[in-house]
């Protein structure tokens, strides 16, 4: 597959955001990483320096009041966006976008937080 994002770009992208999500009351998850190289089913990393060939970064966040939501990046420049809502008349949604640069995906990863109804 095509490097289209620079996933280690991508990554800080998050880092720089967890401080102010866990100030605002998120919970966000480790970083994960997919190894292109490792074994199928690659399982996941969350120590960048052992994967050889990133596939994939991502993560896991929840907000107590409005559910989960997990953010996967893919080197070829798709994004999956998957929210989970904690309440049962709101259904899972699951969407897609294309990313070109880490600062669309920071975007979409201010977007994901609106999914869950905060303005983080």
């Amino acid at each position: 597959m095509d490097f289209v994002v620079d996933l280690d770009a991508a990554a800080a992208e998050i880092r720089r955001r967890i401080p102010q999500w866990t100030a605002s009351g998120l919970e966000p998850g480790a970083i994960i990483w997919r190894d292109a190289a490792a074994p199928w089913p690659p399982p996941p990393q969350t120590d960048r320096a052992s994967v050889v060939d990133p596939d994939s970064v991502g993560l896991r966040f929840s907000a107590a009041d409005a559910g989960v939501a997990e953010i996967v990046l893919y080197r070829g420049g798709r994004a999956d966006l998957t929210v989970i809502p904690n309440t049962r008349d709101r259904e899972p949604t699951v969407s897609t976008a294309d990313i070109s640069t880490p600062e669309t995906f920071g975007a979409l990863l201010g977007a994901a937080i609106g999914t869950l109804g905060g303005s983080h």
